[in-house]
């Protein structure tokens, strides 16, 4: 079965007329990262503000947080900055604004407008508005193409990023459905992902322009090296317990695998970071696909190995997803036999890659448990174990490729 195309979708002009209540029920309910509507008051280490604009006036001082505020939101926004944003993009009155927990890059927020529509409004931390305009690009292409990608509501198509406290921001809309908990993740889970990426792929091709791989080989090598220096030092640093061997073992699988990136691989747009929380499914279907900020010109089976690794394994390879990936994937942009023979080093180096970002991000990081949601860097260790344990033949025919 070929690769299904699907129409661009059509952006209504704003500002838009309130809808009935059937017509909102996806976005309601959708909304990106859970679609979950939140109670208004302090709970459970979040936080919330909530006013209604033309029946009491929004707050002017920031939008508090406790010690406890979760990691994504590093920089601190005023409900008004917020509500003059929304309405500079004429969205319905804002109802209330949640600080998004999840992430650790840059600064989100969730909106909810008065007539019960999600919103995203990103603060770009570490991105200068060349960066963030090329993102947009990306997704303005990958959806005339039907990609389930986020519409942007601010800045309007030609026009620049608006600034918050310096800082490019950009307000996204909610696409409807959630990320799979890991235990319905199936192979028909695992073949829409791998459809949706080589629709990526095929599509982006078209795109001119470049975006270097920001945590490319010489990147990782310098977080590999750090290991041994004093660039991870701090209250939580990830070198105690850790022997020399790690590293070396790090360094090594780095330097064989590098190649991948020299190679003449076919090569193009990539996301960058295809995780289940950056993909989102309602009832059974692919709805979404999230978080484009690490998206990059790379050779395509970087983008295919990492999903592999993340949605082909579970304290071991599983070939039924692992095949329904690629099966997903060739539909759309069969792969070549030079791209089969680099998928091994793609992995190697992907393990690599988030093993080294965990120690960084996570095990080195200040924050106390109640403002940080860990990710173990042992998982992705142990994933290299596992790709290092078959020869490049032998993974590439985990995935249905020739043995």
């Amino acid at each position: 079965m070929g690769c299904p195309r699907s129409p661009g979708r059509r952006r209504s002009p704003r500002p838009r007329p309130a809808r009935s209540r059937s017509s909102r029920g996806d976005r309601r309910r959708g909304g990106g990262v859970g679609g979950r509507k939140a109670n208004l008051g302090a709970r459970g280490g979040r936080w919330h503000l909530a006013w209604a604009h033309g029946i009491l006036p929004a707050p002017s001082s920031p939008i508090g947080r406790s010690a406890e505020a979760p990691v994504a939101v590093h920089t601190e926004l005023e409900a008004s900055e917020i509500a003059a944003l929304c309405r500079a993009a004429g969205l319905e009155p804002v109802r209330s604004v949640e600080g998004v927990p999840e992430g650790s890059i840059h600064t989100t927020y969730r909106v909810w407008t008065a007539t019960g529509e999600i919103y995203y409004l990103r603060l770009a931390e570490g991105l200068d508005t060349a960066a963030v305009e090329t993102e947009l690009r990306l997704l303005a292409h990958l959806g005339s193409r039907g990609l389930p990608v986020p519409g942007v509501c601010h800045p309007r198509s030609g026009e620049r990023p608006a600034h918050l406290r310096g800082r490019p921001v950009v307000l996204f809309e909610g696409l409807p459905g959630a990320p799979l908990p890991r235990a319905q993740i199936d192979p028909e889970a695992c073949r829409q992902v791998g459809e949706a990426l080589g629709r990526l792929h095929r599509a982006g091709s078209e795109l001119s322009g470049r975006r270097p791989n920001r945590f490319g080989p010489e990147t990782v090598a310098t977080w590999v090296e750090a290991l041994d220096g004093e660039g991870l030092s701090g209250p939580r640093d990830p070198r105690r317990g850790l022997d020399g061997s790690l590293r070396r073992h790090l360094a090594t699988s780095l330097a064989e695998s590098r190649g991948v990136f020299d190679a003449a691989l076919p090569a193009g747009w990539v996301h960058g970071d295809l995780f289940t929380d950056n993909v989102l499914f309602q009832a059974g279907r692919l709805s979404g696909l999230l978080d484009f900020e690490m998206a990059c010109t790379a050779p395509f089976v970087l983008d295919l190995a990492i999903a592999a690794l993340v949605w082909g394994w579970e304290e071991g390879f599983d070939r039924s997803r692992l095949t329904a990936l690629a099966e997903g994937y060739q539909a759309c942009r069969p792969l070549e036999a030079e791209e089969w023979a680099a998928l091994h080093g793609a992995a190697r180096f992907a393990c690599v890659r988030y093993t080294v970002s965990r120690l960084r991000d996570f095990e080195a990081s200040a924050l106390s448990a109640a403002r940080l949601k860990r990710k173990d860097w042992r998982r992705f260790y142990r994933r290299l174990a596992d790709v290092e344990a078959h020869s490049p033949e032998d993974f590439a025919a985990l995935l249905g490729g020739p043995a």
